[in-house]
């Protein structure tokens, strides 16, 4: 056992692996003039739709905890959009599943200069489902559970995704 376990921490370590939130990490253990990582550094802009202010907040805890920082070095834009399909009903032609696909389309700007940008473009998509019935409260509820969850989602691979990118760009 012992010996399986040595033979995985070195292949870790000859591949480069490194933990993203570790110590040793330079880009989001470095600490800046202000004292805080990369991450806290990041301003994220408004998005528009009450699924935009949720993604926004989400975003935002995790992040930066604190709020929106005083003096950001970085800014995130992001745009959403979803589609609601219907994919399985019952004999009665009343659709009792539907999938929501919602996508996040982000670019990370240095505060400095708007036009340049370190991430452009970058796109995270999820798919959630969720049944209905012939209740309305319960056909709404439904529906933004499934918008809460594909949220979350996206916030998580929002974060991760730009994470990675301060870690592998340890230079911006």
């Amino acid at each position: 056992m012992a010996v399986a376990l040595s033979l995985t921490c070195l292949s870790l370590a000859g591949c480069g692996f490194r933990p993203m939130y570790g110590e040793n990490n330079t880009a989001l253990a470095a600490k800046d003039t202000g004292g805080n990582n990369k991450l806290t550094q990041v301003r994220i802009d408004p998005i528009a739709d009450r699924i935009g202010q949720e993604l926004n907040n989400l975003l935002r805890d995790r992040m930066n905890p604190g709020g929106q920082p005083d003096v950001p070095v970085y800014r995130l834009a992001v745009t959403m959009s979803e589609i609601q399909q219907d994919i399985a009903g019952d004999n009665d032609e009343h659709v009792r599943h539907k999938i929501l696909k919602v996508t996040a389309t982000y670019t990370l700007y240095p505060v400095k200069e708007d036009k340049e940008r370190l991430m452009d473009n970058q796109t995270s998509r999820i798919t959630v489902s969720f049944d209905t019935l012939d209740d309305p409260y319960n056909d709404i509820a439904s529906y933004q559970d499934a918008q809460r969850r594909a949220v979350e989602q996206l916030a998580d691979m929002i974060a991760a995704r730009v994470a990675v990118f301060f870690t592998n760009h340890p230079e911006v």
